[in-house]
């Protein structure tokens, strides 16, 4: 991003919560221009494509967006209401028709008014009354606080929906609609709901479906399963003789394969325990003497060797990290 992205829709945003003149008609235009098209927020590339897939993205789109969830939890603060962003959100995507979200930049709008004499997305919009809110209150000019967690957001659905040619549930269709002779069966509900109003026009309902036939009656010589799980379905056995259960075998358990012994565990060699060696004999390749404990090997050297070699006497190298340790073993070949 250039910044003239999430940082469009970032300050836009801000100033709306703050200021309670960019939550009015007018106050929401100056900002639009403003911060968007002042500021050179790419409309021509994000949302016409312009310049191809790479480069578009619904920026302005997300932003309108988020003013609509504001605008959902305290419409009052708001002069405009839903229809007014949803007529924004479908002209910012008309860069031939109006001129406020034409071109990349200033410069190339005005370019472009010199060609072609577009009209203001705007001016209609301040004028026309249905798009002003009727509970709008002009006493809320503190800050808002909105919830923006993801609990709270809703699907836009004025938009989502806005060129959808099919009915929305909530709209009753008019009486005067031709009903169907069979309408009765489109407008059966199941028992405990209440019927529907209304039919869709031209709709032929299908026929009743055929009535189910009765479950054939459990032969005699079935029994249910004594040890069937409840959560289980009910399945049904062959009735055994007695004599046949009990002449069946069981067989027997698999024994338990035996436990392995323990494996004996490494115990380091005490002071004494230990035998000096020269270094040439601990270095590797090897091969070792048999009594030297191959882990600290470093500790079958005497005081003034160690010394010689490490640089430090033992009780220093007993502080050292062991990952030290390993390293300057690697080093002397001692590891």
């Amino acid at each position: 991003s250039d910044g003239w992205d999430r940082t469009s829709q970032l300050t836009s945003l801000s100033m709306l919560l703050l200021d309670p003149y960019y939550r009015t008609l007018n106050g929401f235009t100056v900002l639009v221009d403003k911060e968007w098209c002042a500021f050179g927020h790419m409309f021509s590339k994000r949302n016409a494509g312009s310049a191809g897939p790479k480069q578009s993205s619904p920026i302005f789109l997300q932003w309108i967006d988020a003013v609509w969830q504001i605008f959902r939890q305290i419409p009052a603060a708001f002069e405009f209401n839903n229809s007014f962003l949803e007529i924004v959100a479908e002209r910012a995507y008309c860069p031939y028709t109006y001129s406020t979200f034409d071109a990349d930049c200033e410069q190339m709008r005005k370019a472009s008014l010199l060609q072609h004499d577009r009209p203001s997305a705007w001016n209609d919009l301040l004028l026309d009354p249905t798009y002003k809110n009727s509970n709008y209150d002009p006493a809320i000019t503190a800050v808002i606080h909105p919830l923006a967690g993801v609990a709270n957001l809703r699907i836009w659905i004025g938009h989502a929906r806005r060129w959808s040619l099919r009915p929305s549930r909530n709209v009753a269709l008019p009486k005067s609609i031709p009903m169907n002779s069979n309408a009765e069966h489109c407008t059966a509900q199941p028992p405990g709901k209440p019927p529907r109003k209304h039919a869709l026009p031209g709709l032929v309902p299908e026929p009743p479906p055929p009535p189910v036939a009765p479950a054939p009656p459990i032969p005699q010589d079935y029994i249910a399963a004594a040890d069937y799980s409840p959560k289980a379905p009910l399945c049904w056995a062959p009735l055994v003789a007695q004599a046949d259960a009990e002449s069946v075998a069981v067989p027997p358990p698999k024994p338990k394969p035996p436990t392995p012994p323990p494996m004996p565990q490494h115990q380091p060699l005490s002071l004494s325990e230990r035998k000096f060696y020269s270094y040439d004999e601990l270095k590797s390749p090897g091969p070792f003497p048999a009594d030297v404990d191959l882990s600290e090997r470093e500790l079958h050297l005497n005081d003034e060797a160690f010394e010689s070699v490490f640089g430090c006497n033992k009780e220093a190298w007993a502080s050292i990290p062991k990952w030290k340790k390993d390293k300057r073993k690697q080093e002397l070949l001692l590891f």
